[in-house]
């Protein structure tokens, strides 16, 4: 099946790019770039995260 993804007819490697989704990529970083947005990684980072950590830390996961 790879082939027939990945080659055209000629045997040349295609590479399709959706633009659709560069623009949502492209406002998902301006937003998280904001100031609103920074705030919102920082609390992140305070809240869920060290969660996670104990949880794999004490089931041992790690």
């Amino acid at each position: 099946m790879k082939p027939q993804c990945t080659k055209t007819t000629a045997g040349h490697r295609e590479v399709k790019v959706s633009m659709n989704y560069l623009r949502l990529k492209n406002h998902a970083r301006e937003k998280l770039r904001s100031e609103y947005g920074y705030a919102l990684a920082v609390r992140r980072m305070i809240e869920p995260e060290p969660v996670f950590g104990d949880m794999r830390k004490n089931r041992g996961f790690r």
